[in-house]
């Protein structure tokens, strides 16, 4: 009885360590995915474009998926804003993303990001 007892711990142990490995990884994508999209600068081709709106589009459905209620509570704020044309809707998702990540992670906490991004242009050979 102790040893199917045991077995049973082990193995809920077990699911869950992978269940976070998962949710880990996916939320580290989404969080780069996002910030990308948040980078992308006007001038961008419009190649560049779609291709960080798909990205913003699958990282909130992963973490619509995937995440805490308040990180899918935020994640379906964002779409609402961005909707409306308002890209800084995005930093307060990235907070509570970053914020979950590194206590997930057993990292020490960070002040919140300031609404700003920077770009970095490269000259065109």
């Amino acid at each position: 009885m102790v040893a199917l007892v045991s077995h049973f711990m082990t193995k809920q142990r077990e699911h869950e360590k992978k269940l976070a490995e998962l949710r880990i990884e996916h939320l580290i994508e989404c969080w780069r995915k996002i910030e990308r999209a948040a980078l992308v600068g006007d001038e961008a081709s419009q190649e560049s474009k779609d291709d960080a709106y798909n990205g913003i589009e699958d990282a909130i459905a992963r973490i619509t998926l995937l995440g805490t209620p308040q990180e899918v509570e935020l994640a379906r704020s964002v779409t609402v804003k961005l909707s409306k044309n308002n890209p800084e809707a995005v930093v307060e998702l990235l907070n509570e993303l970053r914020s979950n990540l590194r206590r997930e992670l057993g990292l020490k906490a960070l002040p919140k990001m300031e609404n700003v991004f920077f770009r970095v242009h490269r000259d065109k050979k």
